[in-house]
This record gives C-alpha cells, structure tokens and sequence, in this order.
C-alpha cells in the first residue's frame, strides 16, 4: 500500500496495490464469528441506541444513504471502530449498469473495506454480483475460507434473474470456500454450506412495525 500524491479518488489516502484485470484492494479474512451479534443498517446509526460494541453493521440499502463514506472516508472512521462488524459497502451492481461503473462500485467497496480495515475496523465482505459474465470481477479481492455475507435484497426486484443466480451462488460457495456466509433477507432451503441469518437490532421501523402488530392483536382480541 502507498499514498498518491494527486488527491484523486481517495488515492492520496491509500493506494492499494490490488489484484486482478482492475487492481481490485483486498479484503483480509475474518474467520471468527459472534452469532448474538444483532445488526443495523447504515442510516438507523443516529437513531440506534444500543451499545455499538454488540452490533454489526450493513449497508443493503440504497446507495445514496451512504455515498458519503467514499467522498469523506475519514469523517466516519472513529464512529465505525466502535461496531463489532461492520459489512463492505454494498455499492449497487446493477444488470443494466455499463460495466465500467460495475467495476468501479464494485472497487469502490473494496477501497472503502480495506481502508476500514487498515484503521482498525473489524469487516466481513459482502459478495455481490448479478450476471455470470461479471462474477470474475465481482469475486476480485475476496478472501478464501472466510465469513462472507451476501443478500437476496435486490432479487426481489429482478425474479428473472433468480434461476442463474443461485447457480451462480454455487459458483461462489466453490471459489471461496466460505467459513460461514452471512445472510441478509429469506434464506432459501437449499444453499450450501454454513448459512446464518442476521439477527437486526431494535430499529426505529421495527418497534413501529411491532407497535402496530400489538395494537392489530389486541383490537381482534377486544372483537372475539
């Protein structure tokens, strides 16, 4: 790693020597996992109060709300350090995308994760892709026998994509050889390997959620 005298990009910060076509940073392996860990996403941390200590951190959420980590990385390095995990940036890969701005949200991510990294962050990876013929790339940087985490988030909104990407899951499980893989959103019954689902903290939208739930409950047992 080394510093660019031109502050383009972030490289005045840390340029990474990388790996791969496009020099993707390389993510370094975390291969011990806390499973009471709760997790939050990105834009609830002003709200959440619970002790970051005991929490993860994940940004499956769109990509405005955490556009500032990349243009200001050291604003919000002190605040990250205090989570127990903290998930890459899920810069969004999107079908229809050109491909050069699939290749640089997905560096994006890895700039910002072993950046993190390098300033004491605890970071799982998150592996995110949505074509075969960009699985290369998006796998670029990604440690080997380590927890991983991805998400069916954005196969809500693309159902013709399903079929080929849980092949392609398949594909990833035998390139990595994960220790265990993260999963944000419903499981599907026949992935491989060890899948744990994230736990979320208390949020703001779930005790509301929950409010409504008890307050339905409660006037259809006030009816019987």
């Amino acid at each position: 790693m080394k510093k660019s005298e031109l502050p383009l990009l972030n490289l005045e910060k840390a340029a990474f020597l990388g790996t791969g076509e496009y020099r993707i940073p390389v993510i370094q392996p975390i291969t011990e996992y806390d499973e009471t860990t709760r997790w939050i996403p990105y834009h609830y941390i002003n709200e959440c109060k619970k002790d970051p200590s005991k929490l993860g951190m994940y940004f499956y959420i769109d990509d405005y709300r955490f556009e500032a980590l990349w243009n200001s990385p050291d604003k919000y390095i002190n605040r990250l350090r205090k989570f127990r995990y903290v998930l890459a940036p899920d810069f969004s890969i999107y079908s229809d995308m050109p491909k050069a701005l699939q290749v640089y949200n997905h560096y994006r991510k890895h700039w910002l994760a072993a950046y993190w990294q390098m300033n004491g962050i605890t970071v799982i990876p998150t592996i995110t892709w949505t074509l075969p013929q960009n699985l290369k790339f998006c796998l670029d940087g990604e440690p080997k026998n380590a927890i991983i985490s991805t998400a069916s988030k954005g196969l809500m909104r693309s159902p013709e994509l399903l079929d080929t990407y849980w092949e392609d899951y398949d594909y990833v499980m035998e390139k990595l050889q994960p220790k265990m893989v993260l999963f944000h959103g419903i499981i599907p019954d026949h992935l491989k390997g060890k899948v744990v689902p994230m736990k979320d903290a208390y949020t703001p939208f779930s005790a509301k959620m929950a409010k409504i739930e008890a307050e339905e409950k409660a006037n259809k047992n006030a009816k019987k």
